[in-house]
């Protein structure tokens, strides 16, 4: 079911060859597979991860290009 999720999400958006698509939460399961596919069809893939792990994951495994740690942000103050 991953691979269909990522398949109709690319599909729904009509992603094509030197797109750059951005993938929130990358390194999840459909994440993941989401950018692979955009790799193989030419899209630039940038994607956010929780840690410098996953982001490394993304670099060198999925071979997105431009993977960013995501940092939570304090909108109060309490």
């Amino acid at each position: 079911m991953t691979g269909n999720d990522g398949v109709a999400g690319l599909n729904l958006v009509e992603v094509k060859a030197g797109d750059v698509i951005f993938i929130s939460g990358a390194a999840g399961a459909v994440g993941n597979v989401a950018g692979q596919l955009a790799k193989l069809r030419g899209c630039r893939v940038v994607g956010s991860a929780g840690s410098a792990e996953k982001v490394r994951f993304l670099r060198e495994e999925c071979g997105f290009d431009a993977p960013s740690i995501t940092k939570p942000v304090r909108c109060w103050n309490n």
